[in-house]
């Protein structure tokens, strides 16, 4: 995708000068019904299409002449009236790039009287959460009508939201029985949480993540120690051998999620080879007293020293 200013006034159409997935089209125009404006006097026009181009909840900018640079957020601002280049007014509508040229035909931003759509997309990682606004334009009787909508990154607050390794947005929660589980109950349930994989963890900001929530899901649960089921499990050819090279790395284990097919990413009670009985071949994290989280690799049964209370679930965001 590609981020454009495109300019549409008598016809002229500007080259690209950035990259990233919206554009900006200027035409003759003005507000004519909004909740609220914002307004940034000290902004010359071209630095007011700039700044609402950069601000992520911006969809459009008017020049108000001698007061300067106006721009409007998602959801303030509903229609704009469709004006002459001697009127004098002028708006700049942020929207959804295409492609890199400049597109062809009468009424921009509604190309030929087709609709057309804008988007930003927020991050709070902070309280793990994110959210999308969509908008549509459309042009009937010479005015602009802005639609409004959004969607949550994930399926419900339950789930927290991070950006995993491969910059892919994911959702994940701890889920949480007060009867130990074994690794095959992990995954039937997980599945009950909006069709969830049983998952891991992929960075050294999620499993503190994870650490955090463990801490605070202690007063919750019958045991205030407990273990957390995670995927994965140890291939049956590395249960002869777990501590070669081969079997302590992610090709030693298998996983039902593809996207957190890795351990690298634990701090090991001792490490992945680690086998003490001859079930212990899954993957879990140790919460047990004042000692500092870690990943093991216990029993896929319940016969563990630590009830098997929590685990881990996931899914791509946005995909619910």
């Amino acid at each position: 995708m590609h981020r454009l200013l495109l300019v549409f006034l008598a016809n002229l159409c500007a080259f690209p000068f950035s990259t990233g997935d919206y554009s900006m089209i200027e035409v003759y125009g003005i507000p004519v019904t909004y909740k609220s404006v914002n307004e940034s006097p000290e902004l010359n026009w071209k630095q007011c299409i700039q700044f609402c181009w950069n601000t992520p909840l911006c969809v459009l900018a008017f020049n108000k002449k001698a007061d300067g640079c106006q721009w409007f957020v998602h959801d303030n601002i509903t229609t704009v009236k469709q004006m002459k280049k001697a009127n004098g007014y002028i708006v700049a509508f942020k929207i959804n790039a295409t492609s890199n040229t400049c597109p062809a035909g009468t009424n921009p931003p509604t190309f030929n009287n087709k609709s057309i759509t804008g988007s930003a997309t927020l991050y709070y990682w902070e309280i793990l959460y994110g959210v999308r606004f969509n908008y549509t334009i459309s042009l009937a009787n010479d005015r602009w009508t802005f639609t409004f909508n959004y969607k949550f990154a994930c399926p419900s607050f339950q789930f927290a939201f991070v950006q995993r390794a491969n910059a892919l947005d994911y959702c994940f929660l701890l889920g949480l029985q007060n009867v130990a589980k074994n690794q095959a109950s992990a995954q039937t349930l997980c599945a009950m949480y909006n069709r969830s994989v049983l998952t891991g963890v992929t960075t050294l900001g999620e499993l503190n993540n994870v650490k955090s929530m463990m801490q605070t899901n202690r007063e919750l649960l019958v045991s205030r120690d407990y273990l957390v089921r995670v995927d994965g499990k140890r291939t049956t050819s590395c249960q002869a051998t777990p501590t070669t090279k081969i079997c302590m790395s992610s090709k030693g284990f298998t996983f039902t999620d593809p996207l957190a097919n890795t351990v690298d990413a634990y701090t090991w009670a001792t490490n992945s080879g680690a086998r003490a009985t001859a079930t212990s071949d899954c993957i879990v994290l140790v919460l047990k007293g004042n000692q500092p989280i870690v990943a093991d690799v216990q029993s896929c049964n319940t016969d563990n020293p630590l009830p098997s209370l929590s685990f881990m679930c996931g899914q791509p965001a946005w995909n619910y």
